[in-house]
């Protein structure tokens, strides 16, 4: 579920910077959020009529955490390139472990930690170009990457207590509404009547796809695994994204780039295995050895 939603979000960089390069921010993402809410809403209705306050609650917190890195990365975007955008996102991947342990007092285990090393470094080398600086753009980009990290410890604490679809439903519309009363105050409304159906077809994708349905698989996907490792799994989000343009830009692949992938790789590996595999392997071959001496 997880890896389905990392997907979905890498090919929805382009989709966002074409939309956002012809009309405002916060337009665009009310919209969004709109759209995906109204279709969650009449699929999960009868769950939506059960809401308690507590649920609410916790709902609004996700909701501003969400609303805050949907911002600042939506805005760094419209000042940044959609690889560097989707690197510098990434890097929730090194913020989560270290949140927890502030946090829960829950301490990061080495793997953990050197995974989210070796992750961080391979996203840079798919992502990065040679002339990256840390300009306007690239700095919102980083803090956002701080929200999306405190949204997904948070959806780790209250998912494990709460309804999941309910949580979800109340997070979005919160978001939505802090967008639309953003751009209701700061941004032009001429553009309500200028949409067409060429125009609004992209934020329909990111609308059903990149909104709806990932986050009812990050929801979902959430309660089988640990912040840590989702946030590891999650950050591939960056290296799809880059996949995705050399898709459809036509970039030419590296050996840089296959460095990266390779390097990404392994560090899932040793997130989700803790190199158990091998550890399990070597107590077999030590075994066999000792029957053979035995034998």
């Amino acid at each position: 579920m997880l890896l389905t939603a990392t997907i979905i979000w890498g090919s929805s960089f382009f989709v966002l910077k074409n939309a956002i390069d012809s009309f405002p921010t916060f337009y665009v993402l009310g919209i969004r959020f709109a759209l995906a809410v109204g279709l969650l809403g009449l699929i999960f209705f009868n769950r939506v009529i059960t809401l308690n306050k507590t649920t609410v609650k916790k709902g609004v917190v996700l909701g501003v955490f969400l609303a805050a890195a949907y911002s600042l990365q939506t805005i760094g975007l419209k000042y940044s390139t959609p690889a560097k955008n989707a690197f510098l996102t990434a890097t929730y991947c090194i913020v989560v472990p270290f949140l927890s342990w502030i946090i829960f007092r829950k301490k990061a285990n080495s793997y953990n930690i050197v995974a989210a090393a070796m992750c961080l470094v391979g996203i840079g080398l798919v992502s990065l170009t040679n002339d990256l600086r840390l300009g306007f753009g690239e700095i919102l980009t980083i803090i956002s990457g701080v929200f999306f990290a405190c949204q997904l410890i948070a959806i780790s604490r209250f998912g494990q207590h709460e309804d999941m679809i309910q949580l979800l439903m109340v997070e979005l519309l919160f978001a939505m509404l802090i967008f639309f009363g953003i751009s209701f105050i700061s941004e032009s409304q001429r553009y309500v009547i200028k949409l067409s159906f060429r125009d609004i077809l992209p934020i329909l994708y990111l609308s059903v796809f990149a909104t709806a349905l990932t986050q009812v698989l990050q929801m979902k996907g959430q309660r089988y695994t640990t912040a840590n490792e989702a946030s590891l799994i999650l950050c591939l989000e960056a290296v799809f994204g880059t996949l995705f343009s050399i898709i459809f830009y036509k970039e030419v692949m590296t050996l840089r780039l296959y460095i990266g992938f390779a390097i990404i790789f392994v560090a899932l590996v040793i997130s989700e295995t803790k190199l158990e595999f091998l550890t399990k392997g070597i107590e077999k071959l030590k075994i066999k050895r000792q029957n053979n001496k035995r034998r």
